[in-house]
């Protein structure tokens, strides 16, 4: 079991595509918000805490949003709990 597949505080036009994230801790962690990001189409199956972890941040004037879509999550990981609002869901 591998920790996590960090991208850079500072890093942009970050693209993840393709790629299967297996039995890790978390898949994959932005710790902090990252410009011109596209997670698309990955695998993140039996990670442990999360397979896609995220933080929010301020839009920065002319960067594209980040883009989230058509991943698979299996597994423990596949659950997306929010401690703000109370809610669990299933990650999409």
């Amino acid at each position: 079991m591998t920790s996590a597949s960090i991208v850079a505080e500072n890093a942009s036009d970050v693209l993840l595509e393709h790629n299967r994230f297996v039995n890790d801790r978390v898949g994959v962690r932005f710790t902090a918000p990252n410009r011109d990001t596209v997670v698309a189409g990955n695998s993140f199956m039996q990670d442990k805490v999360a397979g896609l972890w995220a933080v929010r941040g301020e839009p920065v004037a002319g960067a594209a949003p980040s883009s989230v879509r058509d991943n698979h999550f299996n597994g423990a990981g596949s659950w997306r709990r929010s401690r703000q609002r109370g809610d669990t869901r299933r990650a999409q």
